[in-house]
């Protein structure tokens, strides 16, 4: 057990007669380790990084991790400018987003469009637009509910192709 200078003092004083015995240490600034810093691995910054990093804060985007997730965000808005466009070419039903919406429905179930829309943060023209693409490759299929009352809803469910798809995808998943 170690002695700080407070405890020295107040034995000295006629507290503690336990710790008589114990040698005095007093604890500095110098006591507590810090951090190393090494400098960023970019050739020609000079710069000092933060717990031993490999790249400063300028250079954050040089970590592998950060490159591959860019060009995924990327690619995803290539997709999305492409699906606004009203007269464009139909999405193509085995890129990122697609897969998304057939990943909300097989494991969230049967959904309206607007549902969808809102769960990917799309509008509801776009997420239509994917979902013909779906149909079109037999991964989707659009239903018209009707109630007692006379209402229509229309909702998009995954195929039993788009669930086994997805069955064999979840299973090859290290996670």
């Amino acid at each position: 057990m170690k002695r700080t200078h407070e405890a020295a003092v107040a034995h000295e004083e006629g507290g503690d007669s336990m710790l008589a015995d114990m040698p005095v240490r007093v604890v500095g600034r110098e006591d507590f380790m810090r951090p190393t810093a090494q400098l960023c691995s970019v050739v020609g910054c000079g710069r000092l990084t933060s717990h031993s990093k490999p790249f400063c804060v300028v250079h954050l985007r040089e970590i592998p991790y950060v490159r591959a997730i860019t060009s995924e965000l990327s690619r995803r808005e290539a997709e999305l400018a492409a699906a606004r466009r009203p007269r464009g070419p139909m999405p193509d039903p085995s890129c990122l987003t697609a897969c998304d919406l057939v990943d909300r429905l097989v494991f969230h179930g049967t959904q309206t469009i607007e549902r969808l829309a809102i769960e990917a943060q799309m509008s509801v023209r776009v997420v239509q637009r994917y979902i013909r693409a779906l149909e079109n490759a037999g991964l989707a299929m659009e239903v018209t509910l009707r109630s007692r009352r006379g209402g229509v809803r229309r909702v998009v469910k995954a195929t039993q192709s788009a669930q086994a798809l997805r069955g064999e995808l979840a299973e090859d998943d290290p996670v």
